[in-house]
């Protein structure tokens, strides 16, 4: 599998786990802030970012709800990470709906 570099600097993928991570935590601790740290050995790299929480819950709300839709739509490329790809009956579906449209 490759690797791929994620840069922690205002990343969509560092902010949807910082999500994830007040999705669980934010009921129980008073958070106001959110750090996120990205270690990689193979980069020698170590980076964080930090963002108010009411940043992250904004972006939820504006764009990250919207694209979920897209997503579940079948639009958008959202298949390049995962390991159901190339048997994925939705994908098929969708290309099979693409190919059709073409013709």
């Amino acid at each position: 599998m490759r690797s791929v570099l994620v840069e922690t600097d205002d990343s969509p993928q560092m902010k949807l786990y910082a999500l994830s991570a007040l999705g669980l935590f934010d009921c129980i601790y008073e958070i106001d802030t959110v750090s996120m740290t990205n270690y990689r050995s193979k980069w020698s790299s170590v980076n964080t970012f930090t963002i108010p929480k009411e940043k992250l819950y904004k972006r939820a709300n504006q764009i990250l709800n919207p694209t979920t839709e897209l997503s579940f739509n079948g639009d958008g490329g959202w298949c390049q990470f995962c390991r159901a790809k190339v048997d994925c009956r939705e994908k098929s579906q969708c290309q099979h709906g693409a190919c059709q449209a073409q013709s």
